[in-house]
Parts: structure tokens; C-alpha cells; sequence
């Protein structure tokens, strides 16, 4: 029986199997025949490619338009690795390697308007994100928590406040773009922009009849809404200066003390990953020998799949299984 090995090396994974060297996501400096990327976020995407690279053409193309070289010579299979729908955002994929090992990446099991989620399978292992691997973390139903955001959202514009919309530049933002979109004085960061207008050019018909913050007038005298990616100054800058109510949109909006960060007036729990609920699921669906936990809480997730009978394993830094346990 052919056994795996896994080292986590800084935020990516060397895995050794049947004879062949996979990189996985954000590693580099070493020789692997294959350089698996499961997205373009960029705490995944390598410096220099390792191996050749496996990837959807969305992750290629949004990958060299963040800085990563090479990815031109990418393949979205080989005959030792499929790509499946992740759910995370544009391009982002799972890999079945080797027919026995299942990447997960990052993932989300919910579509989410023009995002299909990811559909588990049988593998005999199973090398998994734990972002929310906490029972404390259940998301609200995506289109309940859309309805009840836009509520809000109106409420405060009814005051004639303003308000700004707080989502991640890449992957959440275009799902915001794509809710709102309907407000006619709509307003969206340059950065979130940029990414609007790469999802354009892969198929995805975004609504883009709105301002630019950059180009945007009369901020003084109007009520609008503003999009934008978490920055800290910048948007305390725009809050204080036109009485703004900031509204985020993250997973962390169901921790207890969430209220207390002072990151934002109000949040809702619209996240790009699964949570505790939908991470379990993908465990049964999965049915795996072995269980790795590589990103997000992966003791707290670990402990839980041991005492529930799984065999599982957190993966640490540098930390090579499973020969050595």
C-alpha cells in the first residue's frame, strides 16, 4: 500500500505520492513535477511556480495578473490530477489526486448566485481547510441573510445616512457588486473594479453601471453606498468625514464578540468558505481513511473529528505525516 507524505511548508504543502512530487498553492523554492493552485487569493498563490501547473484558466488568468509568471504553460488536468468545483470564488477548484486524495482548497458547498458549490466525493483521503472549524460558526441561509442585509442597508439610507459596504476585493466583492448592483447610486472601490472587470472577461455578466471611487462627485451633498475592501484608515476617514454606517460581510460575524472588534456597525454572515455545518458534511460525504486539517482551526476541528471516531490529523507547519505518527 502506497502511503502519502505531507509537509506544510509556510502557507503551502509538498506532497510525496506513487513516486511524484505535488506543490500545492503558496509554495516555492523546491522541484515537484506538478504545482497545484486551487485559487487566486493571494495567501495561495506561490512567488514562482514549482512544478507544472495545475489550475483552472479563471486562476490563471487572475494569477498573472497578480504578479505570478509562467502560469501561461497551465493544464486544468493531467492524467494524475481532476479539478472540481470548489465553490470559493471564480476559478477556484479541489483536487483528486492520484484517484485517492481529495484537496479540498478553500470551498463552499452553497451556489451563490453565478458560483456553482462544491460537491463532495469518495477519497481515501482527505487534506482540508478548517477556516470555521468551530461549532460556534453556522452560517444563516444566503438568501435569507441577502434579504435582511438589504433591509438594513435601506433603513440607514432612508435616514439619509450613507454607507459603505465591507467585502474582500477578490471573490466576495463581486457577489456584493452583483446584489446591489440595483442601487442607482451605487459607488465601488477602484481595487474591486479591477477584479469587476477580469470577471467580465471570464463570462460573468456583472452589473457594472456605477461609479468608480476614484472618478465619484458630489460625495458631500449625495447619499450613496460605497463598496470596498477592509481598510482600515481609509474607511474610518469616510465614515467620520460623511457620517457613514459601515456594513460587513465576513463569516467572523457570528463570533460572540464579533460586535465588539469595532470593525463595522453591523455584520452579516456571508462568507466564501463553509462553515462548521457544511465542513462536517463534506467529512461524511467524503468518508475518508484519513483526515489532514491544513488552514483555519485545525486542532479545534482535529479534536472534534477524533472524539466523533476519525481518524485526523492537523497538519503544522513543517510537519511531515504520515509515516511519522
Amino acid at each position: 500500500m502506497c502511503v502519502p507524505k505531507i509537509q506544510r511548508i509556510g502557507e503551502g504543502m509538498l506532497l510525496e505520492f506513487k513516486g511524484r512530487r505535488y506543490a500545492i498553492d503558496k509554495i516555492s523554492g523546491l522541484r515537484a513535477d506538478y504545482h497545484i493552485i486551487s485559487h487566486a487569493h493571494m495567501d495561495h498563490i506561490p512567488r514562482k511556480l514549482c512544478g507544472k501547473p495545475i489550475l483552472s484558466k479563471e486562476t490563471a488568468s487572475l494569477a498573472q495578473k497578480r504578479g505570478l509568471s509562467d502560469v501561461e504553460k497551465y493544464v486544468e488536468d493531467s492524467e494524475h490530477v481532476e479539478l472540481l468545483e470548489a465553490g470559493h470564488i471564480l476559478g477556484s477548484r479541489s483536487a483528486l489526486i492520484e484517484d485517492e486524495i481529495l484537496y479540498t482548497g478553500d470551498i463552499n458547498i452553497r451556489d451563490r448566485l453565478f458560483l456553482r458549490g462544491f460537491k463532495p466525493i469518495k477519497a481515501r483521503y482527505l487534506l482540508m481547510e478548517a477556516t470555521y472549524g468551530q461549532p460556534s460558526y453556522v452560517f444563516d441561509d444566503f438568501g435569507e441573510t441577502v434579504q435582511r442585509s438589504m433591509e438594513y442597508a435601506l433603513s440607514i439610507l432612508s435616514m439619509g445616512r450613507r454607507v459603505v459596504l465591507l467585502g474582500y476585493a477578490l471573490g466576495k466583492s463581486q457577489i456584493l457588486t452583483e446584489l446591489f448592483g440595483w442601487y442607482d447610486k451605487l459607488i465601488v472601490h477602484d481595487s474591486i473594479h479591477k477584479f469587476n472587470t477580469l470577471y467580465k472577461s471570464q463570462g460573468v455578466n456583472l452589473k457594472t453601471d456605477y461609479a468608480i471611487y476614484s472618478e465619484a462627485e458630489n460625495l458631500e451633498k449625495d447619499t450613496w453606498m460605497l463598496l470596498s475592501p477592509y481598510r482600515g484608515h481609509l474607511i474610518n476617514r469616510l465614515t467620520k468625514r460623511f457620517d457613514a454606517v459601515k456594513i460587513e460581510f465576513t463569516g467572523w460575524a457570528t463570533h460572540p464578540s464579533y460586535a465588539f472588534w469595532g470593525r463595522a456597525e453591523r455584520g452579516f454572515s456571508l462568507s466564501d468558505h463553509a462553515d462548521f455545518q457544511d465542513l462536517m458534511n463534506i467529512v461524511k460525504k467524503v468518508d475518508p481513511e484519513k483526515i489532514f486539517l491544513a488552514y483555519g482551526f485545525i486542532n479545534e476541528f482535529t479534536r472534534y473529528l477524533k472524539n466523533l471516531g476519525y481518524d485526523a490529523q492537523a497538519l503544522e507547519s513543517k510537519q511531515r505525516l504520515i509515516s511519522d505518527f
